[in-house]
């Protein structure tokens, strides 16, 4: 290559091969099979909500309780196919995120299997009571994983030039983790505090403060369901933007 005026020889520039383009392209037909199936699991998240409402006031029991097992089912299915996703499309998973979204996923498999424990409840078993809010409770402290994979989203579209898309995803990211830590501590708290009474009365000790205790964070659990819809449908317009800005990409640059 020929020296400039100054003297200086400037870097030789590598031409854009077919094989970068490829890559190019594979990596936006992966980030786009992420975007899918997280999509899929934001809708299947408020499908869950709904079933637990069922299976408590459904008419038909047998339904009802076939209806949630599929749905938590279905939902454990799609969370790992995002979690195999997310490590081809970044090569990587961190531990920590990692450790998260395996303890999540054992708190979904519980609550997925809660129908056929219902006798144990009505019978007061401390240990049913204690089994569900320990997984309510892993939902909960893991709601940072959250942030770390929409911090992960919001990068990759940043990168793009999304920077309005971008923001969205980390404000989304963090609404979510914390509002979820408040409401899922407000479903796992009632649980394992009448576990504790229940416990406490065979030992002979009344704890009747804290069954009175219990209707605050009943209520909690309950009327939180107003604000996740709201965060829901904030996931679903933010998840089909970014599905839609995944699909035109591909779209302008074929194989």
């Amino acid at each position: 290559m020929e020296p400039t005026a100054s003297g200086v020889v400037p870097p030789r520039v590598q031409p854009l091969t077919i094989e970068y383009a490829r890559q190019e392209v594979g990596g936006l037909k992966r980030a786009y099979d992420l975007l899918r199936f997280l999509s899929t699991l934001a809708l299947l998240s408020g499908f869950c909500v709904g079933s637990c409402f069922l299976i408590i006031g459904g008419p038909d029991q047998l339904f009802s309780w076939i209806v949630h097992i599929g749905v938590y089912g279905i939902t454990w299915f799609y969370a790992a196919k995002c979690e195999i996703a997310g490590v081809k499309l970044w090569g990587r998973s961190g531990r920590k995120q990692m450790c998260l979204n395996v303890i999540a996923g054992v708190g979904l498999i519980v609550i997925g299997c809660a129908p056929p424990f219902f006798v144990f409840l009505r019978d007061e078993h401390a240990w049913a009571y204690l089994l569900f809010g320990s997984a309510f409770a892993c939902l909960a402290f893991t709601s940072w994983r959250h942030v770390l994979l929409y911090r992960e989203l919001a990068a990759l579209f940043r990168q793009a030039g999304q920077n309005g898309l971008s923001t969205n995803l980390t404000g989304l990211g963090w609404t979510k983790s914390v509002y979820e830590t408040i409401w899922l501590s407000c479903c796992a708290l009632p649980l394992v505090l009448r576990s504790a009474t229940l416990v406490a009365e065979d030992f002979g000790v009344n704890l009747r403060l804290a069954s009175d205790l219990l209707i605050y964070p009943a209520f909690g659990a309950l009327f939180g369901c107003i604000g996740f819809a709201g965060i829901w449908i904030w996931m679903m317009i933010v998840h089909s933007v970014c599905l839609s800005a995944a699909r035109r990409a591909l779209r302008n640059n074929p194989q």
